[in-house]
């Protein structure tokens, strides 16, 4: 039963959040509890005052169109525990605004995919292309060596839309072995998700699945993909957030193992939107959904936010949720981007949690082409093939025990902060940690006929933590390749690394010249352990070389 009141008058959209759920015995803490819907009388109810939108059955609320007075109304009813504003659109404008677009797109894409690929396990740099840099920062080429591809593994991308998708030969094979499995658009209210122009969705979607070999190859290019389109590219409205929620659920419905989302919120179109003292995790519907999405056992990835060097600076919302991993960005040189967003919550929980390459990115564009994109957006989704690569070889994982592995191994794991967290991760070593096996030695240097005594000449600081530090190398000694490690006095391994003349590193006669990200890292890691040392150590062939004790002086 309902009026036209809705129909007749100015209205906006409105959460309305219930108190319990009287049909139901289970515990509010149970997962029975968030599998029972909404009541449904008061859904009936609330249909007599205004147009229901969205059920969101693990926030025990709704959506809807409602006008200023029967808010009010609603308000007073005893079962309504509290209602919050999400949309300032008049339903008519609500229409108006998300006009259906004719299908622009072809249904005949060029094959480029051969029956006949090369063994994941003998891909090589040249193999990766132009996505090479992006995988290899982070180690994932290293997974793929290993076998792990994260075949078996359903991931949902939430994001603006996925144009060319259907027809770009990046993702022709994920086309051609069916590993898109369902797709809706929450915006449109239909399952195609292909209209959409701006094509943010397809270039997140392609660091993870896009697969030419000699051109491209995605993070985990065996997943399988659940496509949801939550936002509105042309606006910033909380009806985004409200989109967020349901695709969420219908992630959790339809099998997701991981939920990546490359999309954040802090002001909105009409000037509302949240303060920092809002980004406990709590706050937000989107976050509070997040929470709940890593409670049904997914795992979920958001990025950090591009606001890093505007006056917002923090991170967004949903990345502020305590059970959801948060990436930043770096660039190809481990340097953090400018535009990546700095922690932490209101609460002081460090964010963002990890870090990975969000600057200068290749991804899919268009219907035939490829380019490169900067945005925390694209650090994500690079995480999060990390992540699938690592469910794959251990299918039962729990988000904890993914978090911990991802952090545990992160290049600034002694000295997590605000601007990097944790620091950027190293998927290799994250896979030994997961599965409790011991990592063998990756240098294959031949043995040195000496040993090698390696002083330190020098530790300049130039502006904070930025830091050169030198090496002596004997006359009479050559070395081609150096493998560096960072621990504490107790030997547990902060940071390892293979050091090579093509890395950004500079191997001359007498000297030895780290980069600086590296020694950066080293330094803040000293500052912050005052009374304990940190050692440098290098390595060939598995015989220390030398090492460096860092004390603050």
């Amino acid at each position: 039963m309902s009026n036209n009141i809705w129909a007749k008058s100015s209205v906006q959209k409105y959460w309305i959040f219930f108190k319990e759920k009287p049909h139901t015995t289970a515990s509010i803490h149970s997962d029975a509890w968030l599998d029972t819907d909404v009541f449904n009388g008061y859904k009936l109810l609330i249909e007599y005052f205004g147009k229901i939108e969205t059920e969101s059955a693990w926030l025990n609320a709704v959506t809807a169109y409602l006008t200023e007075e029967n808010v009010k109304k609603i308000q007073t009813f005893t079962f309504v525990q509290s209602i919050r504003l999400v949309a300032v659109f008049s339903q008519e404008e609500y229409k108006k605004y998300y006009t259906k677009r004719k299908n622009i797109f072809g249904n005949d894409p060029k094959k480029y995919i051969e029956e006949q690929e090369k063994d994941v396990k003998k891909l090589t740099p040249k193999d990766y292309g132009i996505s090479h840099t992006q995988n290899a920062l982070t180690k994932i080429t290293e997974l793929h060596k290993l076998g792990y591809t994260g075949k078996g593994i359903r991931i949902c991308v939430m994001d603006g839309g996925f144009p060319y998708v259907n027809e770009n030969p990046y993702f022709e094979r994920l086309r051609k072995k069916k590993r898109i499995l369902k797709t809706y658009d929450f915006v449109e209210k239909e399952e195609n998700v292909y209209n959409e122009t701006n094509e943010h969705g397809s270039e997140v979607l392609s660091t993870i699945g896009g697969y030419i070999e000699g051109m491209f190859i995605g993070g985990a290019f065996d997943a399988e993909f659940l496509l949801a389109r939550t936002e509105d590219a042309r606006s910033e409205t909380r009806a985004e957030e409200d989109n967020w929620v349901a695709g969420a659920e219908w992630a959790f419905k339809n099998g997701a193992r991981i939920i990546t989302s490359s999309l954040g919120y802090t002001r909105f179109d009409d000037k509302t939107g949240y303060e920092y003292k809002d980004l406990n995790g709590k706050v937000s519907p989107a976050s509070r959904a997040a929470t709940l999405a890593v409670r049904r056992g997914m795992i979920v990835l958001v990025s950090a936010g591009n606001e890093g060097d505007n006056s917002w600076h923090y991170i967004s919302t949903p990345a502020d949720a305590d059970s959801v991993i948060s990436v930043g960005a770096v660039d190809a040189d481990n340097w953090r981007t400018s535009f990546s967003s700095y922690g932490p919550t209101a609460d002081k929980r460090i964010k963002p949690d990890v870090m990975s390459m969000g600057g200068n990115v290749a991804v899919a564009k268009g219907k035939k082409g490829e380019g490169y994109v900067d945005g925390t957006s694209f650090a994500c989704p690079l995480t999060t093939a990390a992540v699938a690569c690592l469910l794959q070889s251990k299918p039962n994982a729990t988000w904890k025990e993914i978090y911990t592995a991802l952090t545990s191994t992160a290049d600034q794991y002694f000295s997590p902060d605000s601007s990097h967290g944790y620091g950027v991760i190293n998927a290799y070593r994250a896979y030994y940690y997961l599965n409790n096996i011991n990592e063998p030695p990756k240098d294959t240097l031949n043995i040195l006929k000496k040993p090698i005594y390696i002083k330190p000449v020098y530790v300049k600081k130039i502006k904070g933590f930025e830091v050169m530090l030198c090496f002596y190398v004997p006359k009479d000694v050559s070395i081609d390749k150096i493998r560096i490690s960072m621990e504490d006095s107790g030997g547990n391994i902060a940071s390892e690394s293979i050091l090579e003349p093509e890395d950004k590193i500079r191997l001359g006669r007498n000297m030895l010249v780290m980069n600086k990200p590296t020694l950066m890292r080293l330094s803040k890691i000293a500052n912050q352990k005052q009374n304990n040392e940190v050692i440098l150590r290098l390595w060939s062939d598995n015989k220390e070389l030398g090492n460096y004790n860092f004390k603050e002086k």
